[in-house]
């Protein structure tokens, strides 16, 4: 990530700390597809990987207020989405052990995320 882009997440976020909440929507709009992109890289389910992207969101949002560096954005709330996508693969272990008759199917490659729209930004906010 170039170092223009890094500062654009900074202001980002210390826009949002001043107050501006449209700051949040534009961080989501540059953000969402690549958090899905990695969760699914990661859970290998495309419905899993929405829902990661959609929990780690919940704790970047709960603690952007109180982020130091925002230009580190970037590698801060990938390794949240890197944690929460290894938690679902825990959980997914955990329950196959308890299980033991399921198959394995084939991953269906799917589109991690359709293009983020601002209605669903809303829904984040």
């Amino acid at each position: 990530m170039s170092q223009t882009e890094k500062e654009k997440d900074g202001l980002l976020i210390l826009d949002y700390q001043s107050g501006n909440k449209m700051a949040l929507t534009a961080l989501v709009k540059r953000w969402h597809k690549k958090f899905c992109t990695k969760a699914f890289y990661i859970v290998k389910d495309a419905d899993e990987a929405k829902d990661v992207a959609q929990d780690s969101w919940r704790i970047i949002i709960d603690k952007l207020e109180t982020i130091r560096e925002p230009q580190s954005f970037s590698g801060w709330a990938m390794r949240i989405v890197h944690t929460k996508s290894v938690d679902v693969l825990r959980k997914r272990q955990k329950e196959l052990k308890g299980d033991n008759s399921l198959k394995f199917d084939s991953v269906e490659e799917h589109e991690p995320c359709l293009l983020y729209t601002s209605d669903a930004a809303d829904d984040l906010l």
